[in-house]
């Protein structure tokens, strides 16, 4: 018995250069045992050992993480390196991955102890958070477009910091003039004992001191915004830049294959006319070696006649000579 996993990554590439990538784990996870009720012995109790083994790493992982989520990273650690197991479902666990959980509980009371741990060790495993993004790779295309877009709204928070720093500093201005309508107001209010002149310029005071401070913390908020938009406009012609120089690379990769398309080009072609001019001088050849042929043929065939001629005057002389006698 054994633990086993089937693992499909999926890729798509687009003409544009865009590509997405996913990747698919189906893992089962052989139950553990008590050696006390299955009594096990040999073989089958090395194997218990080790499966045992491994789920409690892949518990204590699960624990880890439970009590991490929220956490900022680098401040924990994930025993991840102490099982084969919880290394090889370390993706699946903590990483960029949406992770469904099946657990198998026996109804008996026999059972009851290990439904009981595996009902903990899904609760366990529920409580883990984790922040998925899609694996995608931009194009040039829409990284551009992104760059443009987080430039113009960045030219937009620029206009509108600048249109609250003059209402800020036109508001400081008029506060610190000696014949502002606020410092007379106030005057007045020293010099006259009317209370409702006193409560209308003390509210036209708090009135001024909340716009300043509204719009300071305006400015504040901007400039955050400013500062998030600059960095992420700045990671952004990273990987356009980055982006770049892949086409590039392609681009390099291409001309070579090109280049040496061309040459296997020239030499098929410098071939072929080899091959055709060595096909010519073969068939020339051969057609000098059917005209010596033939003529070797008409001279064996007068040959044979003549040997048929010697043959036929050989035996009249025979009989001549037979006739004589």
């Amino acid at each position: 018995r054994s633990h086993s996993r089937l693992t499909m990554v999926i890729d798509q590439k687009r003409p544009d250069g865009a590509a997405k990538s996913g990747r698919l784990n189906l893992v089962d996870l052989a139950g553990s045992e008590r050696v006390g009720k299955t009594n096990a012995s040999g073989c089958q109790l090395d194997e218990a050992k080790d499966i045992n083994r491994s789920l409690s790493t892949l518990g204590k992982c699960i624990n880890a993480l439970a009590e991490a989520s929220g956490k900022p990273k680098g401040t924990y650690h994930i025993p991840f390196r102490e099982s084969t197991l919880t290394r090889v479902l370390q993706d699946s666990l903590g990483g960029n991955t949406k992770t469904t959980l099946f657990l198998a509980c026996s109804p008996a009371i026999y059972n009851a102890d290990e439904t009981r741990s595996t009902l903990r060790f899904g609760a366990r495993a529920k409580s883990i958070k984790t922040i998925v993004k899609i694996n995608k790779t931009r194009s040039i295309v829409e990284l551009e477009a992104l760059v443009a877009s987080l430039t113009s709204d960045l030219h937009r928070m620029q206009l509108y910091c600048e249109a609250l720093e003059k209402q800020v500093a036109a508001i400081s201005d008029s506060a610190n003039d000696k014949n502002s309508p606020f410092l007379l107001t106030v005057r007045r209010q020293t010099l006259s004992p009317d209370a409702a002149t006193s409560d209308a310029s003390l509210r036209s005071s708090d009135e001024t001191e909340s716009a300043i401070l509204s719009l300071s913390e305006a400015r504040l908020k901007l400039d955050e915004q400013r500062r998030s938009s600059e960095m992420q406009l700045d990671l952004l012609r990273v990987e356009l830049r980055q982006a770049q120089e892949r086409e590039q690379d392609v681009k390099a990769q291409f001309d070579t294959a090109q280049s040496r398309y061309d040459d296997l080009f020239e030499k098929f072609e410098s071939h072929k006319l080899k091959s055709a001019s060595d096909v010519q001088n073969m068939t020339k050849h051969v057609r000098d070696l059917e005209a010596a042929l033939r003529d070797k043929t008409d001279k064996a065939e007068q040959l044979e006649e003549a040997s048929l001629l010697l043959f036929a005057e050989n035996e009249r002389l025979e009989r001549g000579i037979g006739d004589i006698t």
